[in-house]
């Protein structure tokens, strides 16, 4: 009887940095050494993954599956909050609007915000407004962070 075909999903390093997991399915090592890179990994390592120490929080806040219906298979949020890669939140944060971005500050990931800071400073935001909502949900000092960014390059 011939297997049924695996159905494979590409997964992406949502974190910043290196991120990584031991799939006990399969018994290899899965990592991601750069931000916004894929692998293709099947649902069924996936579902492994989710329900092991751990895996629910690595696929909410580190790693990112955009297929929304994957997402709902494996109980995953599918609020938009939960979709943002770098390019949608520099997307938010240059041309989306400040009740925008001041939703996303208060239900977004804590990888999430972290990212919105770092791309906030990495690109020079300068809309003092959103700055300044940003500084309020999180704590930041986001101007001085970005005035320190421009004097070191």
């Amino acid at each position: 009887m011939a297997k049924a075909k695996e159905v494979m999903v590409e997964v992406f390093n949502n974190s910043g940095g290196t991120v990584l997991y031991v799939s006990q399915l399969n018994r290899i090592t899965r990592r991601w050494d750069k931000d916004n890179t894929s692998k293709l990994i099947s649902v069924e390592e996936l579902k492994d993954l989710i329900n092991s120490a751990g895996g629910f929080q690595l696929l909410n806040e580190d790693l990112l599956v955009k297929d929304v219906a994957i997402r709902e298979e494996l109980g995953l949020p599918t609020e938009e909050v939960f979709l943002l890669d770098n390019n949608k939140i520099e997307d938010l944060l240059f041309n989306g609007s400040i009740e925008e971005l001041r939703e996303v500050l208060a239900t977004a990931s804590q990888t999430v915000k972290d990212k919105i800071v770092s791309i906030s400073v990495q690109k020079d935001l300068a809309d003092m407004h959103k700055i300044e909502a940003i500084d309020e949900a999180l704590g930041t000092q986001l101007y001085n962070l970005i005035k320190e960014n421009k004097s070191t390059i």
